[in-house]
């Protein structure tokens, strides 16, 4: 797609809770750039990646002043929040071999802000599906997820029947019609 005039090309990262960790991190950006090279590829046909939906910028994950990356639930991950590792990403990307104005576009659109991923691609798994692309089942895409002492123990709100995240879900799709404004 880099040949084509007026196309601009954004690779979705994912966000800090996916390639946070010290172990994949710098193996993620190797890989992309490897990807980005494929085929005659070039580094200068991807203009912007894109980190994706958690919050902007984390303030309290934090005691007296010090991360709490060593609590079960950040778990050693360097990064609380999207714009602290969109930047080191970004930093990252740029040691690997892409150009030193790449830009890095944040989706906090499940906070209100830019929607990029496209309508009826699903978040993830309601349920554990076999599959070969290394996805595995996410709880908050599980509507008879009864939630965890952070959220209160509130449902997560899901849909049933949810596929791996990526794929087609049109019962995401349909909905996202019929609470369209103005209507479709």
């Amino acid at each position: 797609m880099g040949a084509v005039p007026n196309v601009y090309n954004y690779v979705d990262v994912g966000h800090h809770g996916w390639i946070g960790w010290d172990d994949n991190f710098a193996p993620s950006a190797q890989v992309m750039h490897q990807a980005a090279t494929a085929e005659g590829g070039a580094v200068g046909n991807v203009h912007r990646f894109v980190a994706n939906y958690s919050a902007l910028k984390e303030e309290h994950f934090t005691v007296g002043g010090r991360s709490v990356r060593e609590s079960k639930w950040v778990d050693w991950n360097r990064y609380t929040d999207e714009l602290s590792f969109a930047q080191a990403f970004r930093d990252q990307l740029v040691s690997t071999g892409f150009k030193s104005d790449i830009g890095m576009l944040i989706d906090t659109s499940r906070n209100a802000y830019v929607w990029m991923k496209p309508p009826g691609e699903s978040d993830g798994a309601s349920k554990e599906i076999p599959n070969n692309e290394g996805k595995g089942f996410d709880r908050m895409c599980d509507p008879t997820y009864t939630g965890n002492p952070r959220n209160g123990h509130n449902m997560s709100g899901a849909l049933p029947n949810a596929p791996l995240s990526g794929h087609w879900f049109s019962a995401q799709f349909q909905e996202l019609l019929k609470n369209a404004h103005p209507k479709l």
